[in-house]
């Protein structure tokens, strides 16, 4: 539940020593690189180092593309296994990739080729199985002069009817085979009127096979010679695969090998562009995680000739520490969320525990079933298994929906199964509900606002804080979402509240007023007081008639907001009404249907809502903590995190 913790590194030494000093303590690092430009300024003779422009991007696609291509896996456990490896040299790399290029794109050139041939050998042996009857030599039939002819299929139906105009069309037909609906045929017509006869039996469903003119001999003969030709396909696949295997297996390896010096050497060279030397020195700076700091600099400390200095974030100016999200297995499913919105700055709150747990409460409030919730954590758990990004969100959903339909008394739709099932546990002998949306409609709408009050005080606490992380005093007393935005709403809220309640205030009525007259003028004059103490400048701005405008604007649609805010959790309340709706109208459909089409109405209705609803649901549980809780706390301005051990692969 926290972003990684940082060190900012600067490493320096011999210039003429730099390639060994990279590749032996950088590249399989978790340093990620800066500019050393933008940090060591002080230094006499600073430059950018020369051939900066690494050879081997273009050999790196070649390369990728090539394994890629028969299915070799990368992985940075192979990058260090390749390491203790001697880089191949670029020189070879090129001549090698290609002479193992030409190799594979040959044998599947040839295997393709193979394979296409093998597929329309099929068709022609599936085309003579329809004429087998016939004992003519088939290449006559391409030989004729004056006449057309054509093979296919038509339903029966059709050619009856056809039969009854081959007079008229002049056309012989000669059915060769049939089945349950079509009949196999060939006929034949004049060339002069062979396209107005093609016509008038197209829109009789005929439809055409094509005959290979390589065909020769009675069907009998071409089927005994296309079966040859098949076998003999089929055994040069076998062939070539078997080939391609064993290539494949005996050179794979060195891919690999190349593939990883390739890396190596790319990103040397990204280590080399973020770094700056002078004529006898280098100088190489980047975040490093704090955990992993005292490994390197223990290697670093046996090289007399290297030293590096560290600085924690703080005192880095003019350079962002990236951030690192590091949270528990099950606030981890959630960090594709935040990341879909942006990620946290260094020195910002993660929010992926606040949203783990929010969006399980609201999710399984909005959507309680415990067989269809169960069903939806099976498929996040399936889908977990082929890495789904999204995956642990839907397993936790699912899981959270399993807990509030218990809660609800809510089996597929059934509200009678489970509260029976209870009244025997408890001894009662009657059935016993938890909370029936139907009937409890009240309580959820209203609950699904004070869960929403709860979440937004909480997300008005994190920018509190993060505004003292900043140590932005206006941020924390004068923000909408700061102490005076809170104290504005409360006092609004509870007065309202009490009034609705018990017909009075809390606090006294001029209380009230001084309370909401205060932060109203905290509020509108924010910028004025921020430029005043914290800037130390005027305390109005030039355009006073403006600013008094845009202000009053300003404070019309903080009201408004904080109204819509609150009411917008009335949905949680009101998608749980929805669900338990939803199925009693599946229900009056599945009982009028009768036994057998009421379970295919019921089987239905729980995968139209489980598919449709469910989608919903997820995607209003995102709209509320991204529009309502993120926009009072979190920025998403985050810079991602990117060591050289992740780099390329």
């Amino acid at each position: 539940m926290a972003i990684v913790k940082m060190k900012f590194v600067s490493m320096f030494g011999a210039l003429d020593h730099f390639d060994k000093f990279v590749s032996t303590y950088i590249i399989n690092s978790n340093l990620h690189p800066e500019n050393a430009q933008n940090v060591i300024t002080l230094v006499h003779g600073i430059k950018p180092f020369p051939d900066t422009e690494s050879k081997g991007d273009q050999l790196m696609g070649t390369c990728t593309a090539l394994l890629e291509s028969i299915d070799l896996k990368r992985s940075p456990e192979a990058m260090d296994a390749f390491a203790h490896r001697q880089l191949v040299p670029l020189d070879l790399i090129g001549a090698r990739l290609t002479e193992i290029g030409g190799y594979i794109q040959r044998n599947r050139e040839e295997y393709d080729a193979a394979v296409e041939r093998l597929r329309a050998s099929l068709l022609i042996r599936e085309s003579l199985e329809n004429i087998i009857s016939l004992n003519v030599n088939v290449e006559q039939f391409f030989s004729l002069e004056f006449v057309k002819f054509r093979f296919g299929k038509m339903p029966k139906e059709s050619l009856a009817q056809l039969g009854l105009l081959a007079d008229a069309l002049e056309i012989i037909i000669v059915p060769l085979s049939t089945d349950d609906r079509y009949c196999w045929m060939i006929y034949f017509t004049p060339s002069s009127g062979s396209e107005k006869v093609d016509g008038v039996v197209s829109s009789m469903q005929f439809e055409r096979t094509r005959l290979s003119s390589e065909l020769s001999g009675t069907p009998h003969d071409a089927m005994d010679s296309i079966n040859g030709t098949i076998s003999e396909l089929e055994a040069r696949i076998g062939e070539l695969r078997a080939e391609s295997e064993a290539y494949i297996e005996q050179h794979g390896d060195e891919l690999l090998h190349i593939y990883y010096s390739l890396a190596r050497i790319n990103r040397n060279h990204e280590v080399r562009r973020n770094a700056v030397c002078t004529d006898n020195s280098f100088y190489i700076c980047g975040w490093i995680p704090e955990e992993d700091l005292p490994g390197l600099a223990s290697a670093i400390e046996l090289e007399e000739s290297d030293m590096y200095v560290e600085e924690d974030p703080s005192r880095v100016q003019g350079i962002k520490p990236p951030t690192e999200l590091k949270n528990p297995p099950f606030f981890k499913f959630f960090e594709i969320l935040i990341k879909m919105y942006g990620l946290p700055a260094y020195d910002e709150i993660d929010p992926t525990a606040f949203v783990a747990v929010t969006y399980f409460l609201m999710f399984g409030i909005m959507f309680g079933d415990a067989g269809q919730g169960l069903i939806i954590m099976l498929i996040g758990l399936a889908l977990m298994r082929r890495k789904f990004s999204l995956a642990g969100v839907f397993a936790c959903a699912g899981a959270s929906s399993i807990i509030f339909g218990l809660i609800y008394g809510s089996l597929f739709g059934d509200e009678e199964i489970l509260p029976e099932l209870y009244g025997r546990l408890f001894g009662t002998g009657a059935p016993v509900h938890l909370i029936r949306p139907m009937e409890d409609t009240m309580t959820l709408l209203i609950g699904g606002v004070v869960i929403g009050v709860l979440f937004m005080l909480a997300a008005v606490a994190l920018n509190i804080v993060n505004g003292l992380r900043e140590k932005n005093l206006a941020r924390v007393l004068f923000d909408r979402n700061g102490a005076a935005g809170t104290l504005l709403y409360w006092t609004i809220l509870l007065t309202a509240v009490f009034y609705a309640v018990a017909g009075s205030s809390l606090i006294p009525a001029a209380l009230v007023a001084a309370l909401v007259a205060v932060t109203f003028l905290a509020l509108f004059f924010k910028e004025p007081l921020e430029r005043l103490l914290v800037e130390r400048k005027s305390f109005l701005p030039k355009e006073k008639g403006l600013f008094f405008v845009q202000g009053l604007f300003e404070m019309v649609e903080t009201l408004l907001s904080m109204a819509s805010n609150t009411l917008s959790f009335i949905r949680v309340g009101a998608f749980a009404l929805n669900h338990v709706g939803l199925f009693m109208a599946f229900n009056i459909l599945s009982k009028m249907a009768g036994n057998v089409g009421g379970v295919f109405i019921q089987l239905f209705a729980n995968a139209l809502i489980i598919g449709l609803e469910g989608l919903i649901v997820g995607i209003q549980c995102l709209r509320l903590e991204y529009y309502e809780l993120f926009s009072k706390f979190f920025k998403g301005d985050g810079k991602p995190y990117r060591p050289l051990s992740r780099s390329i692969l």
